[in-house]
């Protein structure tokens, strides 16, 4: 079969963030955490009962950067990838601010590809250093940036920039969480009911309660968007992903999603974060997005939402059960079954899982 007869055999497309991927990987090592299990038992129905011939579980570039920053020995993991998304690749087409899938001749020559062209960039960075700090000082001390962390903050984030050698421009995203983290701000926003309106309404009110977005008159989301064009580091991006930035860093400055400040401290946090969104940029045009980040998926229906975007969006938990009810209704339409059961059995280990039968739970945002 071609790969263009291939790609037109696929019924469903399902980008899964990583760390669901992950956690199917590190299952043997993780049996008695729940999050791991039902991962499992996701990869069980898939591969059990469902005819993945039909079905595209592509792999992006960000799924081969968090696997490269996880470890250097990733030649299991790959091995991985290359079995559930058949090399399907999904990527974004930046000039016409779309996405694309491709189907890749070899992954693992892929992954050393990045790899090393990710070696190189450090070396390269690491050269321009002198540089890369001035520029980082000099946004640090934009007037607009000054006056939105006023005195206090702002000589807090001098004083954390002075601890730590900026290594990447990248770097600036940390700094921007651990700003977020000193403002030690949390509001609680039901995503599930709300309409659009309803949304920006109460997304502007936490703007209006905010020191420091009210500080330089950033009291709405228009106003937000031209103050991160303005002051946030951009890179080259398709508009759609600028958006996607844009409203995730909303949702980190009026508190709705807030990392902790552990995650925040470690080395790879920045890349991470920016992997994080690059999924949610790519997952968010896809049919199906799954994802066990509870703060991701709080920022991809809130993305949803405000760019009226087709796209259901799960937990693993609820996708799991989607994809059960969906078996249980073609299979034995007719029966009355009340419960479905996993088990997962390995090196004579046996766990099971229960899924309750529910057509009337509405499963994805």
């Amino acid at each position: 079969m071609t790969a263009k007869e291939e790609y037109e055999n696929f019924l469903e497309y399902y980008y899964f963030d990583y760390n669901i991927l992950n956690s199917i990987i590190s299952f043997w090592e993780n049996t008695d955490n729940p999050t791991y299990k039902t991962s499992y038992s996701l990869f069980i129905i898939l591969t059990q009962f469902y005819d993945l011939n039909k079905t595209c579980i592509p792999y992006s570039m960000a799924h081969i950067w968090d696997i490269i920053n996880g470890t250097k020995k990733y030649a299991d993991k790959v091995n991985f990838i290359d079995k559930i998304s058949k090399r399907w690749y999904v990527s974004e087409d930046i000039d016409n601010n779309l996405i694309r899938i491709d189907k890749c001749d070899n992954i693992s020559d892929h992954f050393d590809e990045v790899f090393e062209s990710m070696k190189m960039t450090d070396e390269i960075r690491s050269a321009f250093d002198p540089l890369i700090e001035l520029g980082f000082e000099k946004s640090l001390k934009n007037d607009d940036y000054s006056k939105m962390v006023n005195f206090e903050y702002y000589n807090k984030m001098i004083e954390i920039y002075k601890q730590k050698k900026v290594k990447s421009i990248y770097d600036i995203f940390q700094f921007n969480y651990k700003m977020i983290n000193i403002m030690n701000v949390k509001n609680n926003l039901n995503v599930n009911i709300v309409s659009k309106e309803e949304l920006i309404k109460n997304i502007e009110k936490f703007m209006l309660n905010n020191n420091l977005l009210s500080s330089i008159n950033v009291k709405s989301i228009a106003k937000f968007e031209n103050f991160y064009n303005k002051n946030l580091l951009n890179f080259q991006q398709s508009e759609f992903s600028k958006k996607i930035f844009m409203y995730s860093f909303l949702c980190d400055y009026v508190g709705v999603t807030k990392e902790s400040k552990n995650k925040v401290n470690k080395d790879t946090f920045a890349s991470g974060m920016i992997n994080d969104l690059i999924h949610l940029s790519i997952g968010l045009r896809c049919p199906n997005f799954i994802t066990n980040d509870k703060n991701l998926k709080t920022k991809a229906v809130i993305c949803k939402k405000l760019l009226n975007l087709n796209v259901r969006i799960f937990d693993n938990e609820n996708f799991c059960q989607y994809l059960i009810n969906q078996y249980v209704k073609i299979n034995f339409p007719k029966k009355d079954q009340k419960e479905f059961k996993i088990s997962i059995e390995l090196n004579n280990e046996k766990y099971q899982k229960t899924f309750i039968i529910d057509f009337n739970k509405t499963l994805y945002q």
